[in-house]
Order: C-alpha cells, then sequence, then structure tokens
C-alpha cells in the first residue's frame, strides 16, 4: 500500500500490466456490469422526475450522491476531526457543501444532467469519459476528449471553472503546450 500512495502511476499502470488475459477480461466484464447497473439507476431516476425542472433534479441527483458516497465522507471527515453533527447541522449545509463545491461531485452532476436532456441513450462509454473527466479536469491545464463529450462538458463550463483547456485533436498540442 506505500507503494501505491508513493508512486501510485506506476502501481497502476504495473497492475494493469500483470494482469492475465483472463483477469483483464474479468476486470472489464464487472466494469461493463456496474456500468450497466449505473445506466439503469440513472434512466429509473430520469423516469421519476423527467417533469421536474433541472434545478430539481440537481438536488435529487446530489443527494443520491452524497447518499451512495456516506461511508467515503464520514471517513474523510472523522480524518479530519469533523463528527457527523457537524456535518448534518443546519439542516444538511455542510454536507449540501461538500457534494456541490468537490470537484467529482460537481462534474458527475453537471454531465449527468446533461446527457439525461439528450435524446441518445446513455452508454458505457459516456460512463467512461465522465470518470475521465472526474480524474483530469481539476488537476490538468489539458484535457483531449471526443467531440461529442468536449461539447457537453463546454455546455457545463467545465473547463472554465477548472481552468483546464478541453480540445478534441491534438494537432495543436505543442502550441498549447508551450509557455505563455
Amino acid at each position: 500500500m506505500e507503494l501505491a500512495k508513493a508512486q501510485p502511476a506506476y502501481t497502476t499502470f504495473s497492475y494493469m500490466h500483470d494482469l492475465t488475459h483472463s483477469e483483464r477480461r474479468d476486470a472489464v466484464k464487472r466494469y461493463s456490469q456496474s456500468s450497466l447497473d449505473q445506466i439503469q439507476n440513472i434512466e429509473d431516476r430520469i423516469a421519476k422526475t423527467k417533469s421536474e425542472h433541472v434545478s430539481f433534479r440537481r438536488r435529487a441527483y446530489r443527494a443520491l450522491l452524497a447518499i451512495s458516497h456516506m461511508d467515503e465522507i464520514l471517513r474523510i471527515a472523522k480524518a479530519f476531526d469533523i463528527n457527523w453533527d457537524a456535518i448534518s447541522a443546519k439542516n444538511g449545509l455542510l454536507m449540501r457543501e461538500i457534494v456541490r463545491e468537490i470537484a467529482q461531485f460537481y462534474i458527475e452532476t453537471e454531465l449527468t444532467l446533461k446527457l439525461e436532456g439528450r435524446i441518445k441513450a446513455i452508454d458505457e462509454n459516456h460512463l467512461r469519459d465522465m470518470n475521465n473527466a472526474t480524474s483530469v479536469l481539476p488537476y490538468c491545464d489539458i484535457a483531449v476528449f471526443e467531440k461529442d463529450f468536449a461539447s457537453l462538458m463546454q455546455q457545463c463550463a467545465l473547463g472554465q471553472k477548472y481552468k483546464c483547456e478541453v480540445i478534441t485533436e491534438l494537432t495543436n498540442i505543442s502550441e498549447l503546450l508551450q509557455p505563455s
């Protein structure tokens, strides 16, 4: 575990590289099943809230995120000596701020709401793109995404919020990498 903390990129690459073909295939199957479950949850929520205004759907999705990540949020709060009473005080104000301000939650909420509003069905690739966006946008200066997903991020103003240039082609990457 210490190696993973000290060298996360090396550890991740080694883990993926050292898996057997069978283990990789099983991991992809698990991810795909998890994606299908998540898509079904999103579709079920859409069916229940489709007549509601987007602000209601945003609050509902944030509440579901808070519930599904409650153990992790409480573990982190405990590490910072924040007790449950502080999190739940003032009608859950701190919990609402957590799911509104933490980049992973914010990005996932906004992209999910944009995906819900489209005619095209949500698929596993959308979830992969969303996972990449939550991992990359807050920490990088430049991120490369396919045009369709880059457009969704632009509609959500995520690049501006996280000061990350979202591009769709690598042709001008050398210009973007030059110090200004």
